[in-house]
């Protein structure tokens, strides 16, 4: 495992948990150990998740900053407490705020808001439209009876036939 520097700065880090699992012991019977806290410090950038009620999306860039190392019971002692649900959120005044610190510009700021506008677009259009797709299976089904009645089953089985052989072919 890499060495890492000790810090107490909890509050701006994305956390993993490094387990350093150890399954002996010495009376035979399995046991588990906890090793260390990675946490990973992570840029906060323009994201492209359409699901914000206002403002730019953000998320986190895939390379770290900086990484610290803790032990189980620094990190318990040490970390702060657990937001509840309704803390999770961050308001879009905020959001952009951190974007224009992280020094966004304001041409891709505009790009994005427009993407993430067409996605909520296309995602209302999906939803208004979701209770017809039953219709159209339908729809589908009798178009396809409709041909079978048409075509003679001596068309059908020649074209079987031919789908055999090019399939066989290949």
């Amino acid at each position: 495992m890499m060495e890492c520097a000790v810090s107490r700065d909890f509050e701006r880090s994305v956390s993993t948990l490094s387990t350093g699992l150890d399954s002996t012991s010495t009376d035979g019977e399995r046991s588990v150990r906890f090793g260390t806290i990675e946490i990973y410090e992570h840029p906060i950038i323009l994201g492209d998740n359409p699901s914000v009620s206002a403002g730019l999306p953000i998320t986190i860039d895939w390379d770290s900053q900086r990484e610290f190392c803790f032990s189980i019971e620094d990190y318990e002692d040490y970390r702060l407490e657990r937001r509840r649900k309704d803390e999770m959120s961050i308001p879009a005044e905020v959001r952009e705020e951190i974007l224009a610190n992280s020094g966004l510009n304001r041409s891709n700021a505009a790009a994005a808001m427009r993407e993430v506008g067409r996605t909520k677009k296309q995602r209302r259009r999906t939803n208004d439209t979701l209770h017809m797709a039953k219709m159209e299976e339908a729809g589908e089904r009798m178009k396809r009876a409709v041909k079978n009645a048409l075509f003679s089953r001596k068309a059908k089985k020649s074209e079987r036939e031919y789908l055999e052989m090019s399939v066989s072919r290949a």
